[in-house]
């Protein structure tokens, strides 16, 4: 009897080839960052371990959970990417003359193309994304937030489970 089972280390791993090598992804980050390579951790570390502004832009995926089972009738997995750039651009006016930080801006447009990417990939049942802010007080290093949760029908019988 086939029964959707995925380990939590594969699904990571696969999701973080995905953001590493995703052409979207990868033009975004050199246009902006063009100094720096994407950096992707996968799993959760050490406080030592941690990326730091130096390391940006990177995207860690931490905090992964699955819901499986005979009686799941959708199979659930859920983490979260935190994701850190660096900039000593400042602020910017729009057209409409609001200001607002151009490391801000950078940030949401990353999230939604990962987002968006992602989503290509595999559909997101559900996606929670926040800009945190500065973690700095000169306003160059940046983190962002997001959950997701993909969501897999659970079929039981001679078929095949379904990959991440």
């Amino acid at each position: 009897m086939a029964i959707q089972q995925i380990g939590i280390s594969d699904w990571i791993l696969k999701l973080g080839s995905l953001l590493k090598n995703n052409v979207a992804i990868r033009k975004f980050t050199a246009e902006n960052f063009p100094d720096k390579q994407l950096m992707v951790v996968a799993g959760d570390i050490l406080p030592d371990e941690e990326p730091v502004e130096e390391d940006c832009p990177f995207i860690l995926i931490y905090g992964a959970t699955k819901k499986e089972g005979l009686n799941a009738g959708v199979c659930e997995y859920k983490c979260n990417l935190g994701i850190g750039i660096s900039t000593d651009k400042g602020n910017f006016l729009s057209d409409d003359g609001i200001v607002m930080h151009n490391a801000y801006d950078l940030m949401s447009k990353l999230m939604l193309i990962i987002q968006r990417e992602l989503n290509d990939y595999r559909p997101m049942s559900a996606v929670d994304a926040q800009v945190g802010g500065a973690l700095n007080p000169g306003g160059t290093y940046w983190a962002g937030d997001m959950t997701i949760i993909w969501e897999i029908e659970q079929t039981l019988g001679l078929g095949k489970a379904q990959e991440f």
